[in-house]
Formats: structure tokens, C-alpha cells, sequence
């Protein structure tokens, strides 16, 4: 449940313009302002927190401004002192220099779990997130699936074609599979021509919904004047497989199965 001020505070919204008053001020000026609100009555911000004395600081990120920080004395209505001034400055600039040190290990986390070439996640990202996503089905008793998608007849592409050419056809293809996904689907590159899906909350039903929806688009897509295709094994948490390892050999096997009828196919574990 979201508290109404949080409601409140996000239904806000000043233009970065000199008419936004104390927020234009404060970011471009990059320093604390304190004011006690005298002769800015008019002023947006004043207007619609119905503040009085308080301080501000431009939280700036990497030489861009992300947002405003405001403390005032709303519940001791003491007068905010220069100590206090100092201390929130002091305060602040610590709080910044721990935003940025977390934001680049987070982007260079991001970097060593994503795939180079298709920008999706990688094999290791993969095996991380399934570890984490089954904990979590288990817990909440939820149904999981896992998708292995293989393209058809990659190498033969390749052997034609050229690598470049390759690496762009598996870009493309990338483009396509993630571009049927949903926002909590996780789509990762497995290794050379094949992926893997980790479809959470999703039932056999589904997911084979799903992996239907996803051969059609990359056959009916031409890319570098080739028509591909994918065969796509597909096996749920936890009918088949309590286990990673037992989950994945069943997905794996599907999409053996799937290549060995003929191809461009999608089968379920059975």
C-alpha cells in the first residue's frame, strides 16, 4: 500500500525552467539553499508541500542532476541552525558518494552478466536467476518454466555466409525472441545458436503459448535474406523437475526431440 504522501509527492511535476523557482535554483546553483520560505510565498514547491524553513540539496550524479533532497523541521519547528546546515551538507555529500560507488558496481555487474554480442544476459546470469526463480516458485508455490531454443541449422549459415554475417543474423534473432517476451521473462544467450528462457509463474500451457508465438515470428521474419527457424524444448517447474539439474536435462531433451522430428517445432517434457 503506497502512503498518500508518497502518492502525492510523485503526482508532482516542475519543468526544469526558471518559472519552477527553488528547484530550478538549487540544481543549477549545485549547492545547499536555506531558506525560510520569506517572500516566496508564490513559489510551486513552497505552495505544494506548504513548507516553511527547510534546506535543499541538488543531488547530482555523475555530472547529472537526478534530484532534490529537502529536509525541513516539521516536527520540532526548532530554527535550522549553520551546525545543522553543516551536518546535512556533510551528510549529504556521503550519501552521494555512496549512490555513485553503487551505481558503478551495479553497472559493472550488469556488464559481466551480459552478453557482448546480443546484449541479453549470459550463461552465467542464467544459471544464477533459475537458482533464484525456483527458490521462489518453491516458496510461493508457484508453477515455472524453462525454454531451450536452439536456430536450425545455424552452422550451415555460417559455413556460407561468413561469421559477420552470423553475428548479425544472431542479433536480429535475439531481437526477435525478446521482443515477445514479458518484462519479468528472462532471456538469456546459453552458448553459440542457442538460448534460454525462464519463464516465472508460467505453466506447460503457457509457456507453450508462448514458444509457439515465438517460432512464428522468427519464421516469418526475413533476415539477411534467409528464412530462419528455432525448435524450442520447454519443461515446468515442478511436474518436471524439483531440481535445476533434473529441470533443464528435461528442456534439453525436448528441444533433442523437437530437432529430431523434423525442426521448427515446439514440444513440451512430457
Amino acid at each position: 500500500v503506497k502512503p498518500k504522501f508518497m502518492e502525492f509527492i510523485q503526482s508532482l511535476s516542475f519543468p526544469l525552467r526558471p518559472e519552477s523557482g527553488l528547484i530550478f535554483e538549487s540544481i543549477y546553483k549545485k549547492w545547499i539553499i536555506h531558506t525560510n520560505g520569506e517572500g516566496r510565498n508564490q513559489d510551486p514547491l513552497i505552495k505544494n508541500l506548504h513548507l516553511e524553513e527547510f534546506l535543499m540539496y541538488p543531488l547530482w550524479l555523475n555530472s547529472k542532476p537526478w534530484g532534490i533532497i529537502i529536509a525541513d523541521n516539521y516536527v520540532t519547528k526548532k530554527t535550522i541552525s549553520a551546525e545543522d546546515t553543516k551536518f546535512f551538507a556533510m551528510f549529504m555529500e556521503q550519501a552521494r558518494g555512496a549512490i555513485e560507488n553503487s551505481q558503478s558496481f551495479e553497472n559493472t555487474l550488469t556488464k559481466s552478466h551480459t552478453d557482448p554480442l546480443t546484449s541479453l544476459w549470459n550463461y552465467g546470469y542464467f544459471q544464477y536467476r533459475l537458482d533464484e526463480e525456483m527458490a521462489k516458485a518453491e516458496s510461493l508455490k508457484n508453477n515455472l518454466s524453462v525454454m531451450m531454443i536452439d536456430i536450425d541449422d545455424f552452422k550451415r549459415f555460417n559455413d556460407t555466409q561468413g561469421h559477420i554475417q552470423g553475428d548479425t543474423a544472431l542479433k536480429y534473432i535475439s531481437r526477435i525472441l525478446s521482443g515477445n517476451c514479458r518484462k519479468e521473462d528472462i532471456l538469456c544467450r546459453y552458448g553459440g545458436e542457442e538460448f534460454s528462457l525462464i519463464l516465472p509463474e508460467n505453466d506447460k500451457e503457457m509457456a507453450s503459448f508462448l514458444g509457439e508465438r515465438m517460432r512464428q515470428s522468427v519464421e516469418i521474419k526475413d533476415i539477411l535474406n534467409y528464412r530462419f527457424t528455432i525448435s524450442i524444448g520447454i519443461a515446468t517447474y515442478p511436474q518436471d523437475g524439483k531440481e535445476k539439474i533434473s529441470l533443464l536435462k528435461k528442456a534439453d531433451s525436448a528441444l533433442y526431440e523437437a530437432k529430431n522430428q523434423g525442426k521448427n517445432r515446439v514440444i513440451i517434457a512430457s
